[in-house]
C-alpha cells in the first residue's frame, strides 16, 4: 500500500494510530448527516416544481397575461426554506453554546422530520409552514454539524473530516435529482404520488440524523468551556482511543483548557451582547470574522445553488429539451460534484491545503460561467431547438464548473467557520456568519428566476463569471494557509495583519501548535522530535 501512504497527508503519519478509529468516524458520520437536510432539499425542490402533478396541484400552471405568477410562486415555494434558514442558523449559537452541540443538533432533527411531514400535504399553506419548519432545522444543523465535526477532529485531518459535510450535501443532492429524474418518467395517471414521493425521501436522512446523534457524546471544547474538565478529558479519550496519560492527550487538552482560561481571564462573565461587541473590538476576531464572512458572501455570488435549485431550467437555457432530459442532465450534474469532492476529502484538503485548491477551482468556475454567457448571448437558444454543437459545449462547461466548485467554494467556506472562532465567540461566530450565508443564499435563489427573464439569461451568467474573478483576487491577497494547524493555534496565526498574512499561508510545525502550550507541556525528551520541530 506504499501508493496510498503517498496519498495521506505527511502530518498524520506522526499521529498515533489509535486516534483515527471508529468511534470518530461514527461521530462525524452523524454529525455530518446534517448536510443531508440541505442537500436533499436542494436537489429536490427545483426537480418537485416542474413535475407536471406539482404544477397541478399548487397552480403553477400559469400562462398568457398572468405569466409572472408562475415564476413568483415558483421562488416563493423555493425560497421559504432559506428563510427559515436564516432564522435557524442566526438563532442557534446561543442555543448551542447554553446546552450543547449534540443536544441542539438532535433536537433540531426531529423538527426537520416534523417539517417534512407538513410539506407531504397538499396545500400551499401547510406547504410553506413545513418548510419553514424544515428550514430553521437545516440552517441551524449547517452551523451545528461543522462545529461539532471541527470540533472533535483530530488536527492533521480535521479538514477531510469536516468537508464531509459538504460530501453529504453534494451525495444527498445527487440522489435527489436521480429520484426526480425516476418520478418524470411516470407512466401511471399524473396522481400527488409523483411528487409526494421525492419528497417523503427526506425522512431517511432526517431519521439517521436523531438516531446518530442519540448515541454521541458532547464536544469536548464545549465541556472544557463549562467547566467540566473531568468530563471533557474523559470524552477526548474515548474519542482518540488514547489514555490520559498519552502525550498526544495531554498535549491537546492542555491547548483546550489554557485557551478557555485565557478567554475567562479575559472576558470574565461577560454578556453575550459584550461578547458580540468583542468579536467586532478585537483585531484578531474581527479578522477571523471578515474572512469567513466574505468567503459565504463569495460561494453566494458564483451562482452554484441557483444552478442547484434551478439546474433544470439553466439546463433548457443552454438547449436541453424536455423535462425528463433536463432531469437527466442535472443528475450527472450531482454526480461530477460528488466524485470531485470525494477526491478533494481524500487526498487535497489536508495535504495540499485550502488555499491553492480554492483560487484554482474558482478560476475554473469563473472561465465556465463567462463561455455560457457569451454562448447564450451569442446563439440565444430556445426551447425547442435542436442542440447544437456549441450547446453541448456548453453542457460540459456547466459540468467543468462543478468540477471547479467542489474542490473551491463549496467546502472551504464551511470548512473555515467551523475552525478559525475561539470556543467563547464560536457559536456566536458561526451563527452570525451562515445566518448571512442564507440570506444571500435566499436573495440569490429568489433573484435568479427574475435575473434568467430579465437579463436575458446570459447577463445572469457575465454577472456570477465577475463575482467569481473578483473572489480569485480577494483569496490571493487575504486568505492564510490553515492546513495543519489546530484550533487553539488559529490565535497566533490571526494576530498578524491582513497585510501579512501570505507571509503565514503554509505553517510551520512550530506554528501548529500553541506557542505557549507547545513550551510549558511538551517533554522534549520523550516526543518523536518531529513533532516539535523548531520548538
Amino acid at each position: 500500500m506504499k501508493i496510498f501512504d503517498k496519498l495521506v497527508p505527511s502530518a498524520t503519519k506522526l499521529d498515533p494510530p489509535q486516534i483515527y478509529n471508529r468511534k470518530l468516524a461514527f461521530a462525524v458520520f452523524s454529525a455530518a448527516m446534517t448536510g443531508s437536510l440541505f442537500g436533499f432539499d436542494t436537489g429536490n425542490i427545483g426537480g418537485i416544481i416542474v413535475l407536471d402533478s406539482f404544477k397541478h396541484t399548487f397552480g403553477l400552471n400559469v400562462d398568457g397575461p398572468n405569466a409572472y405568477q408562475a415564476p413568483t410562486l415558483s421562488a416563493n415555494i423555493v425560497t421559504t426554506l432559506q428563510a427559515g434558514c436564516i432564522l435557524g442558523a442566526a438563532t442557534v449559537g446561543w442555543c448551542a453554546d447554553k446546552f450543547g452541540r449534540q443536544k441542539v443538533m438532535l433536537f433540531h432533527g426531529v423538527l426537520f422530520l416534523f417539517g417534512v411531514a407538513l410539506q407531504c400535504i397538499a396545500n400551499l399553506s401547510t406547504l410553506y409552514a413545513g418548510r419553514v419548519f424544515s428550514g430553521i432545522a437545516t440552517g441551524a444543523c449547517s452551523v451545528l454539524g461543522p462545529m461539532y465535526i471541527s470540533e472533535n477532529a483530530p488536527k492533521n485531518l480535521r479538514g477531510s473530516l469536516a468537508v464531509c459535510f459538504n460530501m453529504t450535501i453534494l451525495v444527498c443532492l445527487t440522489i435527489a435529482f436521480w429520484i426526480n429524474y425516476g418520478v418524470s418518467k411516470w407512466t401511471g395517471p399524473l396522481t400527488d404520488a409523483q411528487w409526494r414521493v421525492p419528497m417523503a425521501m427526506q425522512f431517511v436522512p432526517g431519521g439517521v440524523l436523531v438516531l446518530g446523534m442519540l448515541f454521541q457524546k458532547e464536544s469536548p471544547r464545549f465541556l472544557v468551556r463549562k467547566n467540566k474538565l473531568d468530563e471533557a478529558k474523559s470524552v477526548l479519550c474515548r474519542i482518540r482511543q488514547l489514555p490520559e496519560d498519552h502525550d498526544y492527550i495531554k498535549i491537546e487538552f492542555a491547548e483546550m483548557v489554557t485557551q478557555v482560561n485565557e478567554e475567562l481571564e479575559a472576558v470574565g462573565t461577560k454578556s453575550a451582547f459584550a461578547l458580540m461587541q468583542e468579536v467586532y473590538k478585537t483585531p484578531s476576531i474581527r479578522r477571523r470574522y471578515l474572512l469567513s464572512v466574505s468567503l459565504q458572501i463569495f460561494q453566494q455570488t458564483t451562482g452554484t445553488n441557483a444552478i442547484n435549485y434551478y439546474a433544470s431550467s439553466i439546463f433548457a437555457s443552454v438547449g436541453v429539451s424536455g423535462t425528463s432530459q433536463s432531469l437527466f442532465t442535472t443528475g450527472i450534474y450531482g454526480i461530477v460534484k460528488v466524485v470531485t469532492t470525494a477526491v478533494y476529502v481524500l487526498f487535497i484538503v489536508d495535504r495540499v491545503g485550502r488555499r491553492k485548491p480554492l483560487m484554482a477551482g474558482s478560476i475554473i468556475q469563473a472561465i465556465s460561467l463567462l463561455y455560457l454567457a457569451i454562448f447564450v448571448k451569442v446563439k440565444n437558444p430556445q426551447p425547442h431547438d435542436a442542440m447544437s454543437g456549441g450547446g453541448y459545449v456548453a453542457v460540459l462547461f456547466i459540468y467543468i464548473y462543478a468540477f471547479g466548485w467542489s474542490f473551491g467554494l463549496s467546502p472551504i467556506p464551511w470548512l473555515v467557520a467551523s475552525e478559525i472562532f475561539p470556543t467563547r465567540v464560536r457559536g456566536f461566530c458561526m451563527s452570525s456568519t451562515l445566518a448571512l450565508q442564507w440570506l444571500f443564499n435566499f436573495a440569490i435563489t429568489r433573484a435568479t428566476p427574475y435575473m434568467m427573464l430579465n437579463m436575458d439569461k446570459w447577463g445572469a451568467y457575465l454577472f456570477f463569471s465577475l463575482c467569481t474573478f473578483i473572489s480569485v483576487v480577494w483569496t490571493f491577497f487575504f486568505f492564510p494557509e490553515l492546513k495543519g494547524r489546530s484550533l487553539e493555534s488559529m490565535d497566533d496565526l490571526f494576530e498578524h495583519k491582513w497585510s501579512e498574512m501570505r507571509k503565514y499561508a503554509y505553517p510551520k510545525a512550530n506554528e501548529t501548535i500553541r506557542r505557549d502550550v507547545a513550551l510549558s507541556t511538551i517533554d522534549m525528551a520523550k516526543l518523536d522530535t518531529k513533532h516539535v520541530e523548531e520548538i
